[in-house]
């Protein structure tokens, strides 16, 4: 099965305020503690699946010149509104030219990916961006947390006076398959619109991972646990990991 071509369609007026903002406090030190890890004094960035344009801004307000693309044209927009310089582009198929110093793919966006060669031209459209000195940083649900997070019987209630979501997640473990129904609604202009849609991901494994990187001619640097949350959602300790990765050298 693969990702709808824009499974993020009203979801995305109310995505920030639901997921994104909790997500990116976390992300943000991870961010920068990668940045003192790894220095460099080229400050070229791009975001994969770069959503409502939160990493972008980061990057930005860190002197970083970014760029961002994303397959769903709703939250490609949310980003342009902000004054963000993103292409509607799925990472499967991205066709930039140049090179960049760091990308970055957050947000377990990698993870909606449901097929091992879809993950391959993924990787493979990342290589040509890379120069010697660039990185690739990107994070995947760590496996054990869909047993300990999607696999959850009660929904993830998300609710503001403009916006009410509810986020009910399943996992079938034999099948490697997880999914998450976002039903809700949210008010523009005093009109309310109602939102009903389903996500799905795959739980990869770190030695596929590293397998197709390696295939698609990446090599691994460091990889990393991390919950972005600060267990303020989840009690699993470590939600995500983090890649590294850069070009063969």
């Amino acid at each position: 099965m693969s990702l709808p071509p824009d499974s993020y369609g009203a979801f995305a007026r109310v995505y920030d305020k639901a997921l994104g903002e909790l997500f990116f406090r976390g992300i943000a030190q991870v961010l920068r503690a990668l940045e003192v890890e790894y220095p460099t004094a080229k400050k070229t960035h791009l975001d994969i699946a770069c959503g409502t344009g939160l990493a972008m801004r980061h990057f930005i307000s860190r002197g970083w010149k970014s760029t961002g693309a994303d397959a769903s044209y709703a939250m490609a927009s949310r980003a342009r509104a902000r004054g963000l310089d993103v292409m509607v582009a799925d990472f499967r198929d991205l066709a930039l030219l140049g090179r960049f110093e760091r990308i970055t793919c957050l947000y377990d966006s990698l993870n909606h990916i449901l097929d091992r060669d879809d993950l391959l031209r993924a990787f493979s459209c990342v290589e040509p961006l890379l120069d010697d000195s660039s990185l690739f940083w990107f994070d995947l649900n760590d496996p054990a947390s869909y047993d300990g997070v999607w696999a959850i019987a009660e929904p993830y209630v998300s609710s503001g006076e403009d916006y009410h979501l509810e986020i009910a997640t399943r996992y079938d473990e034999p099948a490697n398959f997880a999914s998450a129904r976002v039903v809700g609604w949210h008010d523009v202009d005093g009109e309310r619109h109602l939102i009903d849609e389903t996500h799905y991901q795959r739980s990869w494994y770190r030695d596929e991972v590293i397998s197709l990187l390696a295939e698609a001619g990446l090599e691994t640097v460091d990889v990393f646990g991390f919950d972005p949350f600060a267990s303020r959602v989840f009690e699993a300790v470590e939600v995500k990991e983090m890649y590294v990765a850069r070009r063969v050298r």
